[in-house]
């Protein structure tokens, strides 16, 4: 048994002796086995080509098979890095573009949120090739972290987490609006609520149901511009004391107003 010409020839085999000899083709990577069967060891893309298989009978008589072989060039990912169009997006408002790079041949693309597969959703979507994915009127549930995977047929890599820093406004606060009032005066003053409506009772903190009393609120600030105003409504109070007003949510941080 002979495969191919004297110059390419990688080893050949006779039966009756039981004996292989290697060719000036062979690399010392291939075993031929008595079936015809050729074993290449750690292939390249140097042992891409057609391979024949060439049978001598008793008789003479020869048969010849060809076989091609396509070496893949495969390498080792590199770690995926994740970037955004909008790192710092508003609630409710932006829609972020997540992408996964860098692009690859021959590579699949897989994303996490929160260590979990993505859930179905229509403010969800991922490219045809999936590396990148678009969040649309992100919210603060979809912030993350992220983590992007790439795959090919020899390596498997994941990117760093990468966590969204969603803003959001207190204009619309989930809770109670609480306006408080501070002055700077020895003895301390009384404090009465800034909207024009009637207090109750004096009190350092009001709290607001709604929030249509932000005009009303504008206004007392107006009013309360004249130092003579300031003293009528908060006795002891001078006129060059500092007034703080400050607007916070009751589930937020104070936020001055002025």
């Amino acid at each position: 048994m002979t495969i191919i010409t004297v110059y390419c020839l990688i080893a050949s085999y006779r039966v009756d002796t039981n004996a292989t000899t290697k060719g000036p083709a062979h690399s010392g990577r291939e075993t031929l086995y008595p079936n015809g069967t050729l074993l290449i060891q750690s292939v390249t893309q140097k042992d891409t080509g057609s391979y024949t298989l060439l049978v001598t009978k008793d008789d003479l008589q020869t048969e010849r098979q060809t076989g091609h072989l396509h070496v893949l060039r495969e390498s080792v990912l590199p770690t995926p890095v994740i970037t955004s169009n909008n790192s710092k997006p508003w609630e409710h408002k932006d829609t972020v573009v997540l992408t996964c790079g860098p692009e690859t041949q021959n590579t699949s693309y897989m994303w996490w949120i929160s260590n979990q597969s993505l859930p179905k959703s229509t403010r969800l979507k991922l490219s045809e090739d999936k590396r990148t994915l678009t969040v649309f009127n992100v919210t603060r549930k979809e912030k993350g972290p992220y983590v992007c995977e790439t795959r090919n047929l020899v390596s498997i890599s994941r990117s760093d987490p990468f966590t969204l820093d969603v803003l959001y406004s207190s204009d619309h606060p989930e809770g109670n609006l609480n306006l408080s009032c501070h002055t700077a005066s020895n003895p301390a003053t009384q404090r009465s609520p800034l909207v024009s409506v009637r207090p109750q009772e004096y009190t350092q903190a009001l709290s607001i149901p709604n929030h249509n009393m932000y005009s009303q609120i504008l206004h007392s600030l107006t009013v309360l511009d004249s130092p003579t105003v300031r003293r009528s409504r908060f006795p002891g109070l001078r006129a060059q004391s500092c007034l703080v007003l400050e607007c916070c949510p009751s589930n937020q941080a104070r936020v001055p107003l002025v």
